[in-house]
């Protein structure tokens, strides 16, 4: 014990718990009048030990074996506030004075909680030391008559904690199981749990006063063992009345055989509220749900809940062990002790004994014996007016005015979520998780080290109770890590239960079979076919898929119900439409039973062709009016699709390139720009030459998605090699886009000599192709480049024209063109005009998912607030929009545009170090991509923080004046919103030098080569 003593003086004692101090201040029943001295307040809460909060200055909390005496005043209540205190004064100078309580605490091995009408005495070490502090205490308390104390003793876990008001505390199953143990006794006694017991036994000065009670009934209807110590002069050796009355009852009269529950019942508080309100209303209430859902445990918790609202008991009907459907009667009849009569019918003499009774009948496990349930729940509810029945079954026993409740899953984290442990106990299945892992491992603390492994576990388990135990069993043996590691096979992982339990509960495979063995021949190849899909199917999806030998199309339907029915598949409604999927488990389940059969590639083959159909028949939608719908589609599939694509790039080369360019525009559309990326380079790389064509149209996807990210360098690199296979093969679509795709890419770089016969080019093939998709797209890159150029009134005609010919073939896509007449507007100064522009592209934006449309569009709006001098609003519009953008890549257009945004803001609420900070990440950025534009525009917000924060005015000319050298290289015109501002400080620099030393700056900046610019920007 050198540990915790040492532990328990440096963590206590700085928290006013010395010795000392104890003494002084009365250390049980009166507060102190100085906050480091304040007593430590009672921690109540499940599981405290296992989610506390940690003390400063140490690593975690850390479980210890408490021994607790908890005492308390009978009838406190009732008397008189000045009658309390004189009572509690009494009681603190007794414990205070006993000998056990003043070698305790000189060693520095007592904690004293006080409780309010009495106390809780935490010792470590002496398990002895409770029994002999009652005894002292008791010996005592005999001169006072006047005061009824009882006690109650148990050792147990405690934990340190810092209460709410952040004061060094201990909590813990120990503490409130002592509380339980006293609350059973009367004024005078002095319980004992049993485990306090067994410890005494051995000892021959204790022995002879023990005395052995049963067990009583506690908070919750759970039961404890309990013993009695008493001696000639100490202790009461009547029964316990609350025992007493417990004891009294015969079988019948204890109106239950529910049985006792060996671990503690976590979350779903909602649940049970709404099945009890459930049944005040219904006569047959059957819980549905997969195996291992917790069915049983929630029935058995709602049943225990409701003892008082059934005057004739709540009985339950074990059916799980049961094969015979002609026992069912008879499991009933031995569950209410009804015996049968002879020459009468069971289930006669059953109804008749139970007409008049008012209870709840609980038949549990029904969905092997369905049609012998059925029979028994009719039979006993038409004959029986004031009877309930609960029942837990996979699948509904099917009787009418039957009320049906699905058992969710206990709530999860959102996969990647980081979060506090305090913040991760909120979710049940955590809650779950740390509660069993502590049974297993009684030093188990959830810490920050380890949440996110925890959270991972219980999200990749999908919330499901059994799965969630069994992972936590593991921690005997295994870090939450490592679990979280291993449950790619679930089953493998969660193969041992408690063996207490049904074997059936022993292992999470178990417990399918279970179900998987209720399945007719057809329903278990569905269900095995169903394990292809990913992420979850709708009805047209099944009917494609998985009909082949042994299931015809029109029996899909059919089989798809009674594998629901069993609570193997879930279903939920999303826009009009059915999906279906499966859990986790259940899924990896039915994968294993499809790989079996052998059945695995020809139901994968089937898989790829549904799914690259469906792409194929979805891409022209994508670039017309039903675009919002048809990407909608596709993102609900897309886990499909996915998976198709990884099954076709292993065993079929051209399909997974076909299903990658068909996929391409969703993913430009949707963001996904880095995973398109990827599924380019692979099927690219995996393809045979010969497929000139399709690697064409696919090199110049990957260019565009590689040109969105800001990678320009490899988006030239990508569109070329598309353009020189598209020219050899003929495709003119493909080289009009990869024209159009290059002179784009020298547009952002500030190219715009390079870029105008690129893009002129591509608007000549799209008008001889009549390719109203071409045409736009190569109007709208025109105007942009007019715009750099400052030639407004062509700029704001190309694009008019781009929105006219958009419009003609349908595309919703106009949130990105009417986002430029937005920036033209802008860059005349016309800001409510640019405002309507860029309020209406935001909404294309977000009704299309459209994340460039999105970022954007915030950003010119951030634009307009910044204008308005509305600092805060555009500094939230950029912050949002960055967001966005970052989910595109750190070096998209608009992640680089907002950077040079926020810098400016920065700079303009003198903020220096932030815009010098984002100045110097967007600089490194844009160099390294090409962009020259971004380049200018930072290193102009470069030389007015050398100005304005440095006094560096010399240094700030020499950079305007290589600002306006890369401008006028690059043709591109500043425009007039920006000019004032610039020429403004132009204007400060110029006035704070000579003329000539101005000059001879501004002349050496403007010489200098980009790279020359940007090392002198970072060395100032």
């Amino acid at each position: 014990m050198k540990w915790c003593h040492r532990r328990w003086r440096s963590s206590f004692a700085s928290a006013g718990f010395s010795a000392t101090k104890r003494r002084n201040n009365l250390a049980c029943g009166r507060r102190s009048n100085t906050a480091h001295e304040r007593e430590p307040t009672k921690f109540v809460g499940k599981g405290a030990e296992a989610c506390a909060m940690t003390p400063e200055g140490e690593s975690g909390p850390r479980l210890e074996i408490a021994h607790v005496l908890n005492m308390d005043v009978l009838e406190y209540s009732t008397l008189l506030i000045p009658e309390q205190s004189r009572i509690i004064a009494k009681i603190n100078r007794i414990v205070r004075d006993s000998a056990r309580f003043r070698r305790a605490e000189a060693e520095e091995k007592l904690i004293c909680l006080p409780t309010g009408d009495g106390m809780a005495l935490v010792f470590f070490s002496d398990h002895e030391a409770p029994i002999e502090s009652a005894v002292e205490i008791s010996t005592a308390i005999k001169n006072h008559p006047e005061i009824r104390l009882r006690m109650g003793i148990h050792s147990g876990p405690v934990d340190v904690v810092l209460d709410v008001n952040e004061r060094t505390n201990v909590a813990g199953a120990g503490i409130d199981m002592a509380q339980r143990v006293m609350d059973c006794g009367d004024a005078g006694h002095i319980l004992l749990s049993k485990r306090v017991a067994d410890d005494l036994t051995p000892l021959p000065r204790w022995n002879p006063h023990l005395h052995d009670l049963g067990e009583c009934e506690v908070k919750h209807g759970r039961r404890i063992s309990l013993v009695n110590f008493y001696t000639d002069e100490v202790g009461n050796p009547s029964v316990p009345r609350k025992l007493q009355s417990m004891q009294a009852r015969s079988a019948e009269a204890q109106r239950n055989n529910l049985p006792a529950q060996l671990s503690s019942f976590i979350g779903r508080e909602g649940e049970l509220t709404e099945i009890k309100q459930l049944l005040a209303d219904t006569r047959l209430l059957t819980l549905t749900g997969a195996g291992g859902c917790g069915k049983t445990r929630l029935a058995l918790q709602v049943a225990a809940d409701l003892l008082s609202e059934y005057p004739d008991g709540v009985w339950l009907v074990e059916l799980a062990p049961a094969s015979d459907p002609d026992i069912v009667t008879q499991l009933a009849a031995k569950a209410l002790s009804i015996r049968e009569e002879p020459k009468r019918p069971l289930m006669k003499t059953l109804a008749d004994r139970l007409r008049s009774k008012r209870l709840l009948l609980v038949l549990d496990n029904c969905e092997h014996l369905l049609d012998a349930c059925a029979q028994l729940a009719g039979t006993l509810l038409k004959t029986c007016s004031n009877l309930r029945i609960l029942a837990t079954s996979r699948e509904a026993i099917g009787l009418p005015g039957e009320s049906i409740w699905q058992v969710p899953s206990l709530t999860t984290p959102e996969p990647g979520t980081t979060m506090s442990p305090e913040l991760l106990c909120q979710f049940e299945a955590v809650r779950l998780f740390t509660d069993r892992a502590v049974a297993v491992q009684s030093r188990f603390v959830l810490t920050s080290t380890i949440a996110s492994a925890v959270a991972r576990i219980c999200w990749r388990l999908e919330g499901i109770p059994l799965a969630i135990e069994l992972a936590a069993a593991r921690m005997n043996a295994l870090s939450a890590a490592q679990i979280a590691d291993r449950l790619q096979d679930s089953f493998d992982l969660l193969s041992h239960g408690k063996r207490t339990a049904l074997p059936r509960h022993q292992a999470l495979r178990a417990t399918i079979d279970w179900s998987y063995a209720l399945l007719t021949d057809a329903e278990q190849r569905l269900f095995q076919r169903l394990a292809v899909f990913a992420g979850g199917f709708d009805l047209q999806a099944a009917e494609n898929v998985c009909v082949a030998e042994g299931i015809e199309r029109e029996q899909i339907l059919d089989l798809l119900t009674q594998v629901l029915a069993k609570s193997l598949v879930l279903v939920r409604e999303q826009d009009g439409t059915t999906h279906y999927r499966m859990l986790e488990p259940i899924w990896q389940y039915a994968q294993d039973r499809l790989r079996e059969s052998g059945a695995m590639p020809a139901v994968q083959r089937r898989h790829l062709d549904y799914f690259l159909r469906v792409a194929q028949e979805t891409e022209p939608r994508l670039l017309g009016p039903e675009q919002r719908l048809a990407s909608e589609e596709l993102e609900a599939g897309h886990a499909n699709l996915l998976a198709a694509l990884r099954w076709a790039a292993e065993n079929d080369p051209e399909s997974a390139l076909k299903l990658s360019n068909a996929l391409a525009w969703f993913w430009e559309r949707r963001g996904y720009l880095a995973e398109g990326q990827e599924w380019f380079k692979r099927t690219i790389a995996q393809s045979p030459a010969t497929l000139a064509e399709l690697r064409g149209e696919a090199y110049v996807h990957a260019g565009r998605l590689a040109c969105w990210q800001g990678d320009y360098e490899h988006a030239v690199a990508l569109t070329e090699k598309g353009m020189r296979l598209c020219e050899q093969s003929g495709n003119e679509h493909w080289l009009g886009m990869a024209l159009n795709n290059l002179g784009g890419v020298a547009a952002y770089r500030g190219e715009l000599a390079r870029a105008v016969p690129l893009l002129d080019r591509s608007l000549s093939i799209g008008k001889e192709l009549g390719d109203n998709d071409l045409v736009w797209r190569s109007l709208a890159d025109l105007g942009v480049v007019a715009l750099l150029q400052g030639d407004y009134e062509r700029a704001r005609d190309l694009v008019e024209q781009s929105v006219l010919t958009m419009s003609r073939c349908g595309d919703e896509e106009g949130g990105i063109v009417v986002r430029i007449l937005g920036e033209i507007e802008s860059a005349l100064g016309n800001i409510e005009k640019a405002a309507g522009y860029y309020e209406e592209a935001l909404t294309i934006g977000r009704k299309l998912a459209h994340k460039r449309a999105v970022a954007g569009a915030l950003e010119g709006l951030g634009k307009i607030a910044f204008d308005r001098s509305d600092y805060t609003r555009a500094r939230t519009l950029y912050e949002e929009g960055l967001q966005v953008a970052d989910e595109l890549g750190q070096k998209s257009e608009y992640a680089t545009t907002l950077g040079i945004n926020l810098a400016e803001l920065a700079a303009e609420e003198r903020k220096f170090d932030e815009a010098r900070r984002l100045c110097m990440a967007g600089l490194r950025n844009s160099q390294e991509v090409g962009d020259k534009e971004s380049i200018a525009a930072e290193l102009s917000i470069c030389a007015w923080l050398c100005f304005a924060s440095g006094g560096q005015a010399e240094a700030a000319a020499q950079l305007l004046g290589a600002v306006e050298g890369i401008r006028e290289s690059l043709g591109m015109a500043l425009p007039p919103r920006q000019r004032a501002r610039h020429e403004r400080r132009i204007a400060a620099i110029r006035d704070a030098l000579d003329r000539k030393v101005f000059a001879a700056a501004w002349a050496r900046g403007k010489v200098m080569s980009i790279d020359e610019a940007i090392a002198y920007a970072l060395s100032h």
